[in-house]
């Protein structure tokens, strides 16, 4: 027995031994194909104790007996290896096929992300998610190269500008949305929390395929399905806290009252003396805005089984605004329902339904300098106080005038300054303008698999949609600009209802090597539209009940009108792949699309858009292997495309037939004809060769990926021409007596480069990501038809025109204003250029002084974890755009100014001055549409700093939850920028005149709290 029990302890003690000694695991990692791999992870499980291979793929590591080892790289699957005694080993890490065989949505089917030979850009859900913004366009803002998203209003539901590769047209160059494989005219209706993916097709052979509707690029959203499995119920929650972010300079009392004493002297100081108070001194910014709260609600379930899976989704937002008051908020309600039944073997059928109800008060009139909302509270004095004096407002009652206000009191009406821009609590309140929209949109999808590699798909779209806006005007008087002797209504609704049919049929072969796509399809679409309004000028005078047409008081002016409309468009298109080895890769495409006579006549009907795209996968070659397994390489592929598409944008209301109009009254014998007769003449003379407008477009690219998959990098050239633009106010020689209809005359190029590049990497449990892409485009307009005289005049003010242009040699819709060479130090005034040097200044001298295009746009996102914590930093921004600032008027005599141009103003003879002293003269009126207030727009926007924490799992299972994270954010909180504007990222942003800013809502900054939870 003694010795037994002396066996057992030198049995324990040896094994004791062993477990605390430390062991050496060493060898080599290599890839699927043997070749060494640089930087691999190798790290005890549990610990920070880790090495990564060196160049030769070489590691060594010592770790406790027993311990289990973790081998892994980027887009490889882990191994694992439990350490017992020194050992030296060789490990072959095999490619994650989850990410190796990642695909991308494409027109009518889904393609390998390695097969792509186009320049196709994709984002899932994790990039969209636990973004505050209520526009899915913002939630591919600076995360791709070559699309530049602009929100034109903070206002709330305002939708966003998105451009893909510069502006196509002189007119609208917004890109087609396909939601579902449904051609929708809008994504502001979706919540980015069901979205699945959403793929953007930026050169012209991946958008050819959509013909006619792709000359600005197309966007694919991909909205989520169920999953086989029980019922999974996940809530996400938001709620924001908003505020003004920034604020512009503009005079206080003592300033303004000192700079209008020095312009106009004692006709000013008389009307201080009569009506300032001596104390008044507001800031209209602070009484306008105010902080506010936006909620998120969103409910989804997803489960399952053999034969078919759902997801339910079920969103509510509400935005108050940051207005003081209620008169910008607005509520969405959004219902997703998506199902996919396997009927069978070879029969499948899937649903996609959305149902939207938006509705929105908002009395906010934006880029208006007369008679703005938001340049009011720039633009308004100081002195006048928030409420109206009760001597003013018994002087004014007494004289029968309708007052604005509120239970405080009425709103203070301006003294000095008589103009539109009037105390913008008036302009808030003196109207209510409610919209409501209804939305239903619906598909299915009937696919058939007959037999093997083949598909066959019909797909059938519905859209349904009622809109409803009603806008009342309540009895008001501010001044002889600004007044309304009776209350009025205007009152509409549109109801719209598309469908859309197509059949498609992809089929797949492989022999050897090679492998053909063949796919061929049709799609016909009809749109259905009724518009009617009516107005009235009087009604009864009872602000609570009556805001309906049929209350309209007995001496009321009523109008009326309303139009009906039947839009069809026929395609019919093809697309063949070709693959070898996976190494060379080509891809044909072909549509031909037809439209009814509201776009274009018989004459031009038919449009045809051809395109190509090869690939080149060189690290697959057996000439490049060496090189690539010593220099870091992993993966290298050259991409070339070619393709045509059209755009309708510029073509509606039979804008191409001859049209004939009212001519008067005739006086005729009233015996025979029985008095006047009403005469009719042409309009317009109609152009049967009007056709669409057609972008042709050269691409070349290169996707590269280095050291185990950590270093990605993508890079795209382009050269887009777009040609038979439609231009419209020709100055034929037959057109004599009435005008010429619109016709194809003008061009556009466009070229950039585009730039994504992005680091992933793991480092024990430490896990982050870097992705920055940067873009620019070059846009000029290249030709103009003489017909037009070489140029389109676009903005105007202030009885100025041609304010922007179209013209070749030039960025389209350039800033055309006059020039300055500094202010005279003798007397103050500007010293205008004459440009033409005819001895004059007047119209023509106007020349370009800017544009609203940057000179590159980026992004940045910076993504990290470490255990139960994640955080995530996104910045956006823009370098070498113009803004011309629009928020001065000197014709508006008393107007506040911006304080730069009171600091910078001249004074005294002799100075060298920034700005014109307080004088007056036609010459300030040319200043002010000059070179000298066109301001460098360029900013840097962090659009997003989250901090999130996930609960631990052995927690959560506790109290019956599969997930609960909350997290932190802040949005849009920080701008770096020179402008001295509200925003630069929300400047006008129409056709002709974006980035002009004459006063558009600026966004709001946001404190977000939100939780995800999974049940």
């Amino acid at each position: 027995m003694a010795i037994l029990a002396l066996s057992l302890i030198l049995s324990s003690a040896v094994s004791l031994f062993a477990q605390n000694r430390s062991v050496t695991v060493s060898g080599t990692v290599v890839d699927e194909s043997g070749l060494p791999m640089i930087g691999a992870a190798i790290i005890e499980r549990g610990t920070q104790n880790g090495v990564m291979t060196d160049v030769d793929g070489k590691f060594s590591l010592s770790v406790p007996y027993g311990a289990t080892v973790e081998v892994s790289s980027l887009g490889y699957t882990v191994q694992e290896l439990v350490v017992t005694e020194d050992q030296t080993v060789n490990l072959q890490l095999q490619p994650d096929q989850l990410m190796i065989e990642e695909t991308v949505v494409v027109g009518y089917g889904v393609q390998r992300k390695s097969d792509v030979t186009g320049s196709i850009a994709s984002l899932k859900s994790e990039d969209m998610e636990d973004l505050s913004a209520t526009s899915v366009a913002q939630g591919i803002q600076g995360k791709v190269s070559g699309v530049f998203v602009q929100l034109g209003s903070g206002l709330t539901g305002s939708s966003s500008v998105i451009k893909i590769r510069g502006n196509s047209s002189n007119q609208a160059s917004s890109p087609l949305f396909v939601v579902d494989g449904q051609r929708v005219d809008n994504i502001d209706y979706l919540d980015q929390n069901i979205i699945e993916s959403m793929e953007v097709l930026k050169d012209a052979a991946s958008a050819a395929i959509y013909g006619a509707q792709a000359g600005n690029g197309v966007i694919l959203i991909t909205t989520k399905s169920g999953s086989k499995g029980s019922a999974r119920v996940s809530y996400d929650f938001q709620y924001a806290s908003q505020s003004l972010a920034k604020t512009p300079k503009v005079l206080n009392a003592k300033d303004y009252i000192q700079y209008y004493t020095e312009m106009y002297g004692s006709s000013f100081t008389d009307m201080l003396d009569a009506y300032y108070d001596g104390v008044t001194d507001t800031n209209w910014v602070d009484e306008i805005f105010t902080n506010s709260s936006m909620q998120r609600h969103n409910l989804y379930v997803q489960g399952g089984g053999d034969n078919g899976t759902y997801m339910i989704s079920g969103s509510y937002l509400t935005d108050d605004g940051i207005m003081v008051g209620d008169k910008d908020a607005s509520d969405r309600y959004t219902l997703q329902m998506n199902t996919n039944t396997k009927v069978n073997k070879w029969l499948s059928v899937n649903t996609r339904t959305n149902l939207t109800h938006f509705k929105s008060s908002n009395s906010v009139i934006e880029s208006s300098i007369r008679g703005g909302s938001i340049s009011a509270c720039l633009m308004l004095d100081p002195l006048t106080p928030v409420y109206m004096p009760e001597s003013q407002a018994e002087e004014m009652l007494a004289e029968g005038r309708a007052l604005i206000g509120d239970e405080n009191g009425y709103y203070g009406i301006s003294r000095y300054f008589s103009s539109q821009q009037i105390n913008p609590l008036i302009r808030r309140d003196m109207r209510d303008n409610d919209m409501k929209f209804y939305n239903v949109r619906s598909n299915i999808d009937v696919v058939l698999n007959p037999f093997k590699n083949f598909t066959f798909t019909s797909r059938l779209s519905l859209d349904y949609s009622l809109r409803y806006r009603n806008t009342y005007t309540y009895k008001h008087y501010v001044n002889s600009q600004q007044y309304a002797n009776n209350e009025s209504l205007s009152t509409s609704m549109s109801s719209r209802f598309k469908y859309q049919w197509e059949n498609f049929a992809n089929y797949t072969v492989t022999f050897r090597d090679h492998t053909v796509t063949a796919m061929a399809g049709m799609s016909f679409e009809n749109t259905n539209s009724l518009d009617l309004s009516g107005t009235a000028d009087a009604l009864i005078s009872d602000a609570d009940n009556y805001h309906f047409l049929d209350y309209a008081a007995g001496s009321a002016v009523l109008g009326n009108a309303g139009d009906e409309t039947s839009i069809s468009l026929l395609g019919f298109f093809g697309r063949l792949n070709y693959d070898y080895k996976g190494i060379y890769q080509a891809q044909l495409s072909f549509r031909a699309d037809a439209a009814d006579k509201y776009y274009v006549s018989e004459k031009g009907r038919w449009g045809y858009f051809p395109s190509v795209s090869l690939g080149y996968v060189v690290s697959k070659a057996k000439w490049a292997k060496k090189l690539f397994s010593t220099n870091g390489f992993n993966y290298l592929k050259l991409r070339a495309s070619w393709g045509q598409n059209g755009s309708i944008a510029g073509l509606s209301n039979y804008s191409w037939n001859s049209v004939i109009g009212s001519a008067g009254f005739y006086n005729f014998d009233s015996q025979t004809t029985g008095g006047t007769v009403s005469g009719a003449k042409p309009t317009y003379l109609g152009n049967l060769d009007l056709t669409w407008e057609t972008s042709q477009q050269l691409d070349l690219g290169v996707d590269a990926r280095f050291f185990n998959n950590r270093l990605t990098f993508g890079m795209d050239w382009f050269d887009k021409t777009t040609k038979d633009l439609i231009v419209t106010n020709a100055n034929l020689s037959l057109s004599a007596g009435n005008s010429a209809s619109p016709l194809n005359g003008g061009e556009i190029r466009n070229t950039g480069w585009e730039f994504d590049l992005g680091w992933r990497d793991v480092v024990g449990d430490f896990h982050y990501s870097v992705n920055a892409n940067l873009s620019t485009v070059d846009n000029m307009v290249t030709y103009v038809s003489d017909a037009v005289s070489g140029r389109i005049l676009g903005a105007s003010q202030n009885n100025l025109t041609g304010l922007t242009a179209f013209e070749a040699g030039y960025p389209s819709w350039y800033y055309r204003g006059w020039k300055t060479e500094g202010i005279n130090p003798d007397n103050g005034y500007p010293i205008i250029t004459d440009v033409n040097g005819d001895g004059m200044i007047n119209s023509d001298d106007q020349t370009y002084i800017g544009d609203s295009f940057a000179d590159f746009t980026y992004g940045l996102t910076f993504e990290a974890s470490y255990r139960n914590f994640d955080f995530r930093l996104f910045g956006s921004g823009a370098v070498g755009n113009d803004i011309w600032m629009w928020l001065y008027l000197q014709d508006n005599k008393y107007a506040n100014v911006l304080q730069e141009i009171y600091d910078g103003r001249w004074t005294t003879p002799g100075q060298e001055a920034q700005y014109p002293g307080a004088i007056t003269g036609t010459e300030l009126t040319y200043f002010y549409y000059s070179d000298a207030m066109v301001r460098d727009g360029s900013y840097f926007k962090i659009k997003q700093i989250q901090l999130g924490y996930t609960l631990p799992e052995n927690i959560s299972s506790k109290i019956w939850l599969n997930k609960l994270r909350v997290y932190v954010s802040l949005d849009d909180f920080f701008t770096f920028t020179n402008y001295s504007g509200f925003d630069p990222e929300t400047i006008s942003n129409g056709y002709n005149n974006a980035g002009i800013d004459a006063g558009n809502f600026p966004i709001s900054r946001k404190v977000v709290l939100g939780l995800n939870v999974t049940f």
